[in-house]
């Protein structure tokens, strides 16, 4: 089985530079590495033009319509038979995770979704997140980290990423892909480092709005707005009080 790395980068070279580097340390490369950039003015096409050729790797810079119209380029023009997407500011968990997602892709039996756990980096360390899911854990949020999905490429190629939202359309892909029964199956690795640095607390009440647009019945907006909204308000609260620094802080020295 082979397998493609998508990054998707625009306007943040620091980050590229991390993710590279992490794929570039890799005991096993990936068959592909394709670097979608949409003409990034920071000097990353720069930087790009002067990398070593080496193999499998893809670079395309030209202006997209967003994060997920760059992601379905990505999907389009890889050739291998999974996709993971190790975008810009990410980097692999371990040396050996590429090694390791290519031998579970292979054993024992083919499937459309590999998902395991990400590492989740803010300023008070690093946190192991994720676990087994059932298709209705996606009933109202993503239960799984995106960096921490291997897909094969196929199931994206027929069911490519909505590009009228911004921030959900990984949420609709996985979500119709388990609730169609798509074969998946869970992997207790770390697939990646994914860094929270600067996420704001207000992102999670940007996310309700497009599930609210996306989502029409009225049952189904109900349970996000109860659910989902909710925890965005909670969230919002335990960042306004110092609440959540307070929480991550022993959460993380209980950890260490």
């Amino acid at each position: 089985m082979s397998l493609a790395i998508v990054t998707i980068t625009r306007n943040d070279l620091a980050g590229l530079r991390r993710t590279l580097a992490s794929v570039a340390a890799q005991t096993t490369a990936p068959d592909e590495h394709w670097i979608i950039d949409g003409a990034s003015t920071d000097g990353t096409r720069e930087f790009l033009a002067t990398l070593p050729p080496r193999p499998g790797l893809r670079i395309l810079s030209e202006p997209d319509a967003g994060i997920y119209d760059a992601m379905n380029k990505g999907v389009a023009r890889a050739a291998a038979d999974y996709v993971w997407f190790l975008n810009s500011g990410d980097s692999c968990a371990s040396p050996d995770i590429v090694a390791t997602l290519v031998a579970a892709l292979r054993s024992p039996s083919p499937v459309d979704v590999l998902y395991g756990k990400v590492l989740r980096s803010n300023r008070h360390g690093l946190r192991s997140v994720g676990g087994p899911v059932r298709a209705r854990d996606f009933r109202v949020q993503m239960p799984v980290c995106h960096q921490a999905i291997v897909y094969r490429r196929a199931v994206l190629l027929a069911h490519p990423y909505p590009t009228e939202f911004r921030l959900i359309s990984d949420w609709i892909v996985t979500r119709r892909l388990f609730a169609s029964g798509a074969s998946t199956r869970y992997l207790d690795r770390d697939f990646a480092i994914y860094d929270l640095a600067g996420r704001s607390s207000l992102h999670r009440f940007a996310i309700l709005r497009e599930k609210l647009r996306h989502d029409r019945r009225p049952l189904d907006r109900l349970h996000i707005v109860l659910v989902a909204g909710t925890h965005a308000t909670a969230l919002w609260l335990a960042h306004r009080t110092g609440l959540y620094d307070f929480h991550k802080r022993r959460q993380h020295r209980a950890r260490t």
